[in-house]
Parts: structure tokens; sequence; C-alpha cells
């Protein structure tokens, strides 16, 4: 009897997760309007049909009900999101529900919900206007302006303040990046900046990666952001770990990825956001690293994971390594030495160097930075 891994797009980002279920012997069945994709090569069937369409997507899926094992995504889009949620739920299959997803495209119902929970994340306020928004700031403080509802990665989200030239711009960055249109000014909190990547397994949150995150300079033609492994940290983990396993129980979480961004200022954690899957690229650098997050998914749909085998503290992500990001195409796409993985296809950089400007300036004559993992542009 066959079994059939529904995919949810079938781009370089997928790609990974097709070959990965390849291997276990099952069959993928991937979605994905561009009939070129680059995971159609390596799926069992492909379907030219918008990842966006959730109706038609099941109507071909509908034969196939009672050998459907999983259907899961690596797109961080909203609308492919709400296709795998509504997809699972309708099969009744592990991973993503519509409720989970809703906690991640309403930023303020995520809000409100952890502060029930009496963990603490700053104060925020959404507006549907840029004269009442700008009207609300005050002298000598500065917030973050982000979208309100969907959005992902860093689009739309921008620092900003009262005197801040620029600020009808970012705010309608943030609005073209929302939903619903409207923009949440955050207070903005000082402090060491992180990402916390995991999964859900069994209801139980286990986190794979700590990340210090850190922009290295930016200005009008580069913008570098870095990823610093500080899973060695386990003071800091422990911290963590019980008021993540208190968000995820509340939420109902279970059998999929998770990232989550929190600011630390002294003694006190601050959560800022909750997305689902991992962050950007995250993927490669654990892979980097020696974890096969592509096969963890497949045993998340399956439900059997080897706890044991991604145990953070006694098994891995101690090694030092930092992922970066260039934000420019032109400087991206000029370093050469690629490195490419022939099992996975993916496509690396170890151990190069780029320029700091910023170090530049301040005369030492010190101007290269050692790269763990560069993974080109966003």
């Amino acid at each position: 009897m066959k079994r059939y891994l529904v995919i949810i797009g079938g781009g370089h980002s997928q790609a990974p997760f097709v070959k990965a279920a390849n291997k276990k012997n099952l069959s993928t069945i991937v979605f994905d309007r561009n009939k070129s994709a680059p995971s159609k090569k390596d799926s069992t069937y492909f379907y030219a049909i918008s990842t966006h369409d959730n109706k038609k997507i099941e109507s071909i899926l509908l034969n196939l009900n009672k050998d459907l094992i999983g259907c899961i995504t690596y797109s961080a889009h909203p609308s492919a999101l709400k296709t795998t949620a509504y997809l699972n739920e309708r099969f009744k299959l592990k991973g993503i529900s519509l409720t989970n997803l809703k906690y991640f495209l309403k930023k303020d119902l995520f809000h409100d919900a952890i502060k029930n929970l009496n963990i603490k994340t700053p104060i925020s306020w959404t507006f549907n206007s840029i004269v009442s928004a700008q009207g609300m700031l005050k002298p000598n403080e500065r917030y973050v302006a982000k979208p309100s509802r969907g959005g992902y990665g860093s689009k739309g989200i921008n620092l900003v303040s009262h005197k801040d030239d620029l600020f009808e711009k970012k705010y309608e960055a943030a609005a073209e990046n929302s939903l619903d249109k409207k923009v949440i000014l955050q207070e903005f909190i000082d402090g060491k900046e992180y990402n916390i990547s995991g999964f859900v397994y069994d209801d139980i949150p286990h986190l794979l990666l700590l990340c210090k995150k850190h922009i290295l300079f930016e200005t009008s033609g580069n913008k570098i952001e870095s990823f610093k492994n500080n899973s060695n940290d386990t003071t800091l983990l422990t911290k963590i770990s019980h008021e993540v396993r208190k968000i995820f129980q509340f939420i109902k979480l279970s059998n999929t990825f998770f990232n989550i961004d929190i600011i630390v200022n002294e003694n006190d954690i601050f959560f800022i956001d909750f997305n689902l899957l991992l962050d950007t690229k995250i993927d490669r650098f654990l892979y980097f690293m020696g974890v096969d997050i592509y096969s963890l998914q497949i045993d998340l749909v399956l439900n059997q994971v080897d706890i044991k085998a991604f145990d953070l503290i006694r098994n891995h992500s101690k090694k030092e390594a930092t992922m970066r990001f260039i934000y420019d195409q032109p400087l991206a796409t000029s370093l050469e030495s690629k490195a490419k993985d022939t099992n996975s296809g993916i496509v690396y950089e170890p151990l190069l160097y780029v320029e700091d400007p910023m170090e530049n300036s301040k005369g030492n004559g010190e101007s290269k930075l050692p790269i763990g993992i560069l993974l080109g542009y966003r």
C-alpha cells in the first residue's frame, strides 16, 4: 500500500523535504503553480496548481484520503500555511492546524495570549492610519513598526522614532505586508536578541538551536545579519524552555517546527514573535552542523521521532558557527567557492569573508569577517 505525503510548494526550500520523503519510501504529491518548480523532478506526482487554492487541492486528494500520511509546507507565505492547515484538519492529519495558524497570523492575539500566561512581552498598539500612529509617538522613545496580520521574515519590520523622517515610508512598508493593512507599533526593548528554533512532538517542545541575532552593518546598499550559535548557553535555555512549553500547551501546537524571537534584558526575557516553521534558512544552518532536519520533518509527520537523536544539550549544536545573510544581491552573487551537497541539493559557502565598512571606518585595518555559513541574499 502506498503512503502519500502532500507538500504545498515546490520551490528550492521544499526540495530537500521531497528527497527525504523519497528515502523513507513515501510517495510525494507536490503542488506549485510553477510548472518548472525545482521539486517537480523528484516528486512522485506533481500538480501545477497554486498553493493558495486549497479547494482545488482538496478535490484532487479526496480519492487518496485513506492513504494520506501528512501535509507539510516550508513556505512562510500565509496562504501556503493556510492551505496546509486546512488540509491537515480536513483529512485529520498531524501538523499545523487552523487554530495554531491564527496565533501566527494575528500578532496581537499572540501577544495577548502570552500576557495572560504571565510571560513578558513588549507593550504594543495597533493602528489603521499613519496620523494616529504618529500622534502616539513620544519624544526620546523608540518603537518597532511591524505588520499586524500575517507578514513573515523581516518584511515590513523597521525601527521608528518621534522625529523619524522616514516614518511614513516605514509605516507603509508594514501596512503593505499586513493582511489587514493595519500596523503594530511595539515598544523597543534594548537587549540581546535571540532566535529559538525547535519542534513540538507529542505536545512537548524540543529546542534545536539558540542563535544570537546581530545586524553587523546596514547602509543603503548593504545589510548583513548574523545568527551566531549560542546553544551551549544551558542557563538561558533552561529559563526559556519552561516558558516555551507554557506557550505551546496553550496554542496546542504539535508535530511541527517553530521559531521564537526573544530579547534578553538583564534578568528579564521578553517574547517578541512566534512563527511557524523555522526562521529563514535555519534549516540549512542546522544541516550544515550535522542535523538532518529534513528527515526530522518526515518523522514528525509519521509520529516516529527519535527524541534522543535530537537532544540539544547532549548530542549536537554546540559547534561554534555563524550564519550571515547578505541582503545586497551583487555582493552575494560575486562571492565564489560555493560548495554543494549532492544528496540534499543545498548550496552553501563555508568559511568565506566579507568586508565590513564599519570596521574600515574605525581605521583599525582589520576588515575581514569569518563566516561559518554564508547563504546569500533573502
